[in-house]
């Protein structure tokens, strides 16, 4: 079959190319199609070619390019056609596109070297024999086989371009989203400090509804001190990048918000400043739960000293209490030496009248020598007297000496070399009329050194655990005496003291409980519970020593202190 005009290879080219040229689209697929068709004056014509996808389908009269994602006949086609430019083949129908033709040619495209295209060209009327037809359709081949490829080469361009530009618009979303998402201040700001970029959590922080309120204008403006804004963009230049910079911003209404910002400066290759990037994070709620914490520390203090001051005057009232139980004691041991100092001052007093009526009587009288060995007499008795004298004034010094001794102050005393075992005797000596209608005391003192505390407070624990036993053993209305044995000894580097009694002993199910403040086994009236609670603060805590009990219903108890010798640690 002849073709319709005398050059019709290249006029078809020609036409071609001209639909090209008019349509960008894929659309001109369809029209090569369709010239073809026409050029050709055959029935069924069309055009394709593979893509990673599956096909691109041009069907001649067809209303658009299509997508085939499998098609078993153009991988036939694709099979039978490789390595050649002009196949033959048929009889054939090209699915869905009309009825069966018997003789079918397919021009094999160069669009690539991994894609080729293919024209399909379908008639029944006489073979593909022609050699015009023949070499007319492998010239279109050479002509539009570089233009289509360009089309495909600028349509992959295109397509990979779009799908670029989609993937920048998935991330640019994507990278907005998670920006307005923080719950924290993020922005940019350009070289002068102008903001360009912020998120909603930054405008919510600020008191802002719309960008525009904020965007291109400068930063400091949103500072509750413009001045600090300054300074930290200008150790933001020098640095480079900032790490929780404290900063304040204003807020609604002008309210200062406390905040922690971390920022970058973004400089290109050549160090020149791009932007300011940063996140600030809102601090207010934790810089006022801080103040809180720092108003509940003030309180505290102030609770720990006022339960300092409380506990000092506790300690001075069962001290007093202690002082209290003894006085009768006191006044009674001074009471003995005052006595039979008063008679000894009358009876010297009688003496002296008499010794003046003898000095007056003259020498050599009748009854002279009676007198005289009368004086004798006085004399001698005065001397007792005074001898006895002299020993009531020493026991009531001793006595004065010892209670000095016993009540000191603890609070103001300072830490001093104490010696443990005159502090154990002036104690005894002081609180003697209490224990001595009551309980026997025998004493064991070791050689100990002399150690480093309050001597006055280490009296006071002696005292209250000596007076307890006396207590306690009274209370078992005994005939006879109860027995305390006082011991010391050296225990390495500290001082042992063992206050023993055979008392009635402290029940199991309380002894844990006996340093308890307000604990006491005693009738209403007669402790206040604090004796040996103190007593426990005073070698525990202020000595860094230690208070051990031990006891034994029936059989007595013994408490055994260690101190440190040297003390407790010296503070600054």
């Amino acid at each position: 079959m002849e073709l319709t005009t005398a050059a019709p290879g290249l006029e078809t080219a020609a036409e071609l190319c001209a639909a090209f040229g008019k349509d960008d689209s894929e659309f001109a697929g369809i029209a090569l199609a369709e010239i073809l068709k026409r050029r050709f004056n055959v029935p069924a014509a069309a055009a394709f070619y593979k893509t990673p996808l599956g096909f691109r389908f041009f069907p001649a009269g067809g209303p658009e390019p299509k997508t085939l994602y499998r098609s078993e006949w153009m991988d036939g086609i694709i099979r039978q056609s490789a390595g050649k430019t002009l196949t033959d083949f048929g009889p054939w129908a090209m699915p869905g596109y009309g009825p069966p033709e018997k003789f079918w040619i397919t021009l094999t495209l160069k669009l690539s070297k991994t894609t080729p295209g293919y024209i399909i060209l379908g008639r029944s009327s006489e073979p593909w024999q022609s050699r015009a037809e023949r070499d007319s359709l492998k010239k279109i081949g050479e002509i539009i086989s570089p233009i289509a490829r360009m089309r495909i080469e600028k349509r992959s361009a295109d397509a990979e371009k779009t799908k670029k530009e989609l993937q920048l618009t998935n991330e640019r979303n994507r990278l907005q989203g998670l920006i307005d998402s923080s719950p924290d201040l993020i922005y940019a700001a350009d070289p002068k400090d102008h903001i360009i970029n912020i998120n909603r959590a930054g405008m919510q922080l600020l008191g802002i509804k719309n960008p525009g309120e904020i965007i291109g204008k400068k930063a400091s403006e949103f500072a509750f001190n413009p001045g600090d804004r300054a300074v930290l963009a200008k150790k933001l230049r020098e640095e480079g990048f900032l790490r929780n910079y404290a900063i304040r911003l204003k807020g609604k209404n002008g309210r200062p918000v406390y905040c922690l910002e971390s920022s970058t400066a973004v400089t290109d290759a050549g160090g020149k400043l791009i932007e300011y990037q940063g996140i600030i994070k809102d601090i207010t709620s934790y810089v006022a739960i801080e103040q809180e914490l720092k108003e509940a520390n003030r309180s505290l203090a102030q609770a720990n000293e006022n339960l300092k001051k409380t506990q000092s005057l506790m300690v001075h009232q069962e001290k007093l209490a202690s002082i209290g139980q003894l006085a009768a004691g006191i006044a009674h041991e001074i009471n003995n030496p005052l006595s039979f100092l008063k008679s000894n001052y009358g009876a010297a007093e009688n003496y002296i009248a008499r010794l003046k009526t003898l000095a007056g009587t003259a020498p050599g009288s009748p009854d002279g020598d009676t007198k005289s060995r009368e004086m004798d007499r006085i004399f001698g008795e005065l001397d007792d007297i005074y001898r006895e004298s002299g020993d009531g004034f020493d026991r009531i010094i001793n006595i004065i000496r010892d209670l000095g001794s016993f009540s000191r102050s603890s609070e103001t005393e300072d830490f001093s070399q104490y010696d443990v075992n005159e502090g154990i005797r002036s104690t005894l000596a002081v609180a003697r009329n209490g224990i001595k209608d009551i309980a026997r005391v025998k004493t064991k003192l070791g050689n100990v050194p002399m150690i480093r505390a309050r001597g006055g407070e280490i009296n006071q624990v002696i005292l209250n655990i000596v007076m307890n036993a006396v207590q306690a053993i009274g209370s078992e209305k005994n005939a006879e005496k109860g027995l305390i044995e006082i011991s010391t000894q050296a225990n390495g580097p500290q001082v042992r003291i063992i206050i023993r009694d055979n008392g009635p002993g402290i029940p199991p199910a309380v002894i844990s409980k006996i340093f308890d403040p307000f604990f006491t086994t005693k009738d209403p009236g007669k402790g206040t519970g604090l004796g040996l609670s103190i007593s426990y603060h005073i070698i525990a805590e202020k000595h860094r020593g230690s208070i051990t009990v031990q006891s034994k219903e029936g059989k007595g108890t013994s408490f055994i202190i260690d101190l440190p010798v040297n003390g407790p640690p010296k503070t600054e």
